[in-house]
């Protein structure tokens, strides 16, 4: 804000004039300083541009914020995410490589078939692979959330239950991108009386003063003057492309809030979706996940169910859990968002 005061180099000058009066009577020996400005309504008017920058600049930096801190936040509930994920697989894969052992156990002592024993075993490996996976996954999450907190120290993330994100009230007049384009009209609105006020005269004062070796006494000098622009082409020019520039800023916005909107309706219906899936399980699914895995337990123990029946069974529970967890995420991904919509 203070370089709107920004004033042209002053000059201190000397100069020497023989014979300044006529007939070789002495030499007159000139000591000035002048200094040049604009005039003065363009100060006043460069301030309020230099201030309107300041908001403008104040505008990008809480939208860089902003995008940050839903990167981290976006990174901390995938982590959480792929940590109850690595909980299910570690889980069945504990499960079965207790199947696999006794399934193999069993067709030693005949008591089962080579089907039973390599399906079991394909079972287990498989598991173990996805369970592998699972474990990759919470490191990635883990490195993702490491670049962007980048922190010179090692530290650790505290686990949570992975639960549902609030929805926020989102105004969109209060959206910063939207403050951002005010802030850019505004900006470029007073650019544009700065571009006007360069049309005035600048002013220019000049003060000397003159000793001659010949006589006693001295002479001083003070001049005012006007630098008037004649040739304006140029300026007007500028002038008329910053009303340009502001009718430009003026269809960003509006398309602006459209974009917003739309994204906003398209996020809106995406939540709807994923909360379908989540009241599901919160109202039928987990109780019947619960039920068949409580059931399948019960009836492989009691010889009611054979082996293949039972992995059968201990599949559909689980994977009734993770569709639930991957729900849950993409809900929480997608509030993530809504509670801090921007392009």
């Amino acid at each position: 804000v203070k370089s709107a005061y920004n004033f042209d180099k002053t000059e201190v000058y000397y100069e020497q004039e023989k014979d300044a009066i006529g007939n070789n009577k002495g030499t007159l020996n000139t000591f000035g300083i002048a200094q040049n400005f604009a005039f003065p309504t363009v100060y006043g008017a460069n301030k309020k541009m230099q201030k309107a920058k300041v908001t403008t600049a104040e505008a990008e930096r809480t939208i860089i914020m902003q995008q940050l801190e839903n990167k981290l936040i976006s990174a901390f509930y995938q982590y959480q995410y792929t940590k109850e994920k690595e909980l299910v697989y570690h889980y069945l894969d504990s499960l079965y490589s207790t199947f696999s052992h006794n399934a193999n156990r069993r067709f030693e002592l005949g008591a089962t078939n080579y089907l039973e024993k390599i399906t079991a075993k394909s079972k287990q490996r498989q598991l173990e692979l996805q369970y592998k996976k699972a474990r990759e996954d919470v490191q990635l999450a883990f490195i993702q959330i490491q670049s962007i907190v980048q922190s010179k120290n090692d530290f650790t993330i505290a686990e949570m239950s992975l639960t549902k994100i609030e929805l926020q009230q989102h105004n969109l007049d209060a959206n910063q991108g939207v403050l951002l384009l005010d802030a850019q009209k505004q900006l470029n609105q007073a650019q544009t009386k700065v571009e006007r006020q360069k049309l005035l005269p600048d002013i220019g004062l000049d003060y000397s003063y003159g000793e001659n070796n010949a006589f006693s006494g001295n002479i001083g000098i003070f001049q005012v003057g006007l630098k008037i622009p004649l040739l304006f082409g140029a300026q007007k020019a500028k002038v008329k492309a910053s009303k340009i520039n502001q009718d430009i800023i003026t269809h960003n916005a509006t398309n602006y809030r459209l974009q917003l909107k739309r994204k906003q309706q398209q996020l809106h219906a995406q939540l709807n979706k994923y909360n379908e899936g989540l009241n599901y399980y919160e109202t039928e699914g987990k109780s019947l996940s619960e039920a068949i895995l409580k059931t399948a337990n019960m009836s492989f123990k009691n010889g009611e169910i054979d082996f293949f029946q039972y992995i059968q069974s201990i599949e559909n529970s689980y994977q009734i859990t993770l569709s639930y967890l991957e729900h849950l995420n993409q809900y929480n991904q997608t509030v993530i968002q809504l509670n801090n919509l921007i392009l």
